[in-house]
């Protein structure tokens, strides 16, 4: 869990909660710093899909149990009650792999969200909703066919080279729009989290990786990422977007 603190922004209050449903995604400073400097209160929830999770999984804990405990911890409500009676409180939610399946069915259509190499799976209430859908077609667990059939209708669907993309800053992106990495050199599965976690489980992991293979064990991508080595670069891209779209989405 990072500090927080609240931004007058555009002549209002908004109180911003953002729920990291991995906490293992773009886990920098920096990415934090850029949230908090718009006021958000940032939180980083431990989920059972978490490859870091410290707790072993309970059958009861569920996703909705461990989001109704966050939105009800004393420190947030304290926050929330000592706000000023016309102060916007706003929800969002950021997934990343299976924690897409977090950020699609938390909350309700009020919510703001943005999924990473997962995919948008919403509920009737949740359906609508503001949503910001980031894929690659170098990630190992996505198909060209699995993805067309994912994305919605209604998104807007954007690649690398849209202008929107490449300079998101002063950007008004779609409320529901789909950023697809088309090249064959674009982000793999775990090019989206952190470099220093990932460094960990490539020296974690390097030396099972070929006894995983020969096994016809799935390494989600960490093959590729051994040979890329591409986080900071990925980061480097999606952390303006995803600042981008939740600071247009959220503040307004």
């Amino acid at each position: 869990m990072c500090k927080w603190m609240k931004k007058k922004w555009h002549g209002s209050d908004h109180l911003i909660v953002l729920i990291l449903s991995n906490f293992m995604l773009f886990c920098t400073m920096f990415f934090f710093l850029i949230l908090l400097s718009l006021g958000f209160i940032c939180i980083s929830a431990e989920y059972p899909e978490s490859l870091a999770a410290s707790y072993p999984r309970v059958e009861e804990l569920d996703r909705a149990k461990i989001t109704d405990e966050i939105l009800k911890a004393p420190f947030l409500e304290e926050v929330i009650s000592s706000s000023p009676p016309h102060t916007k409180v706003k929800y969002g939610i950021v997934g990343h792999s299976l924690g897409c399946g977090t950020a699609s069915n938390t909350g309700d259509k009020s919510w703001t969200r943005v999924c990473i190499s997962g995919f948008v799976r919403e509920r009737e209430d949740t359906q609508g909703s503001d949503v910001l859908f980031i894929s690659s077609l170098n990630d190992g667990l996505v198909t060209l066919d699995r993805l067309e059939a994912a994305i919605p209708p209604d998104f807007v669907r954007m690649n690398e080279n849209d202008e929107r993309v490449r300079s998101p800053s002063g950007v008004v992106f779609p409320r529901r729009s789909a950023i697809v990495f088309e090249s064959d050199t674009g982000p793999n599965h775990i090019s989206f989290l952190a470099d220093g976690v990932n460094n960990a489980m490539i020296d974690l992991l390097s030396p099972l990786l070929p006894v995983a293979q020969g096994l016809g064990i799935p390494v989600l991508d960490f093959d590729k990422y051994q040979m890329s080595q591409d986080s900071k670069p990925t980061a480097e891209v999606v952390i303006p977007l995803v600042s981008s779209y939740l600071k247009q989405r959220m503040l307004k």
